[in-house]
């Protein structure tokens, strides 16, 4: 299971989906049967969280390995408990750190505000999903309720 999740990881960080045999699986069989909705988010982001699973996967297996199963199984069930997360909720940890990083000034200008930029369209794009749910006027304290006829 330990060298699945590393090269999965490994594959998907250096090459990105092309070579990755769980991507065409996903992409040629549970996308026509399931048909889900997509959620594009920038490159960067998502190659951080990949470089993320990958040192998760990687230091839980070199701790198994050294016979410190209880720790490796910890580290594994926390990877567990994020990758839970990102299918049910759909927050991907990694992009959310990637997020949190540039907003606090860790990453370099030009690439947070390109990831940021990419961040706002997504928002604009989920925001018009929820168009016709109640809004509030900016000026008046009123609700507003879409046309219904």
């Amino acid at each position: 299971m330990y060298i699945y999740l590393i090269q999965e990881f490994l594959i998907r960080f250096l090459t990105g989906p092309r070579f990755q045999p769980s991507a065409w699986f996903y992409a040629l069989v549970i996308v026509k049967i399931f048909k889900p909705k997509g959620r594009y988010l920038p490159g960067p982001p998502k190659k951080s969280a990949q470089m993320d699973g990958f040192i998760l996967s990687t230091i839980s297996f070199i701790l198994y390995m050294c016979n410190q199963t209880s720790a490796a199984f910890w580290v594994l069930s926390i990877f567990g408990i994020l990758v839970a997360n990102q299918m049910l909720f759909g927050i991907c940890p990694g992009c959310m750190k990637w997020h949190l990083l540039s907003l606090t000034g860790f990453l370099p200008p030009k690439m947070a505000q390109e990831s940021l930029m990419v961040f706002q369209v997504q928002r604009k794009k989920d925001r018009n999903a929820f168009a016709k749910l109640p809004s509030t006027d900016a000026n008046s304290s009123e609700v507003t309720l879409p046309d219904t006829s």
